[in-house]
This record gives C-alpha cells, sequence and structure tokens, in this order.
C-alpha cells in the first residue's frame, strides 16, 4: 500500500516539464500581443485616418497606450508576477525602458514601411518589427524568475 502525497505536492510525473511551462507564457505572451495590436491598430487608425494626426504621432500614442496595458496583462497574467512595492517599481522602470527601445524600432519601421505600404499596413509592420524584442526582455529580464 502506498502512502498518499500531501495535497501540496504534486508527484513528478504531473509536473509539467520546463518547456510546457515555457511554451504556455508564450502562449499567454502571443493572446496579450494580439490584444495589444488590436488596441495599437485600433487606436492609430482612430488617431490618423478619422482626427487626422500625423503618422509619426497618431503610431507614438497608439504604440505607447498598448505598451501600458501590455504592461499589467504580462505582469498579472503572463509571467504572475506578483512583486510589490521597490521591486513592482524597478520592473516597471526596466519594462518602460525596454518599450522605449520597442518604440525605437517600430516609429523606424513604420517610417520606412510608410514610404511604400498605406499607413494601416505599415502599422502591422512595424508591431511585428517590435515583438520579438518585447518578448525575449519581457521574459529573460523583466519578469524572469530569480
Amino acid at each position: 500500500m502506498t502512502t498518499p502525497l500531501p495535497r501540496n505536492m504534486k508527484s513528478a510525473k504531473s509536473r509539467p516539464s520546463r518547456l510546457v511551462l515555457e511554451v504556455r507564457k508564450a502562449s499567454r505572451f502571443v493572446t496579450v500581443g494580439i490584444f495589444n495590436a488590436g488596441v495599437d491598430i485600433a487606436l492609430f487608425a482612430v488617431l490618423y485616418y478619422l482626427a487626422g494626426w500625423h503618422l509619426i504621432l497618431a503610431h507614438v500614442v497608439a504604440f505607447t497606450t498598448a505598451i501600458a496595458i501590455g504592461f499589467f496583462l504580462n505582469k498579472l497574467w503572463t509571467f504572475r508576477d506578483r512583486s510589490r512595492g521597490g521591486a513592482a517599481v524597478l520592473k516597471g522602470f526596466a519594462f518602460a525602458a525596454s518599450s522605449a527601445i520597442s518604440l525605437a524600432i517600430a516609429t523606424a519601421a513604420i517610417w520606412v514601411a510608410a514610404q511604400a505600404l498605406p499607413a494601416i499596413i505599415a502599422k502591422v509592420v512595424s508591431d511585428l518589427c517590435a515583438f520579438t524584442w518585447t518578448y525575449v526582455t519581457a521574459r529573460l529580464l523583466i519578469f524572469r524568475r530569480r
């Protein structure tokens, strides 16, 4: 007769592998990214096409809004980060620095792409250019487990 494991302990077989956990995080990150892209592109379209804002100004406002939403969704859901106080503030600053680089990448991309493509397509291209940088820095620098 085997002794049952306490409720708070799982057997080694029932724990997901490290690869499975990483795929889950990446999947959640992609889900948040798709939502953020929708917010970003919709807000850009409203500002650029309906309000008549300059291409770069509409891009910066839309991108920054989506990045701010993404930070909180990624912190709480994707990476399930529960840090508080000083640690949370440091992560916020690190995310802001990473986002500034993402914004620079996306801004350069939209400026170049808009020379040959419609603005809305250039916006999608710019978001795709920034996506990889954002995931790598979020995963490896900002929300990593210590």
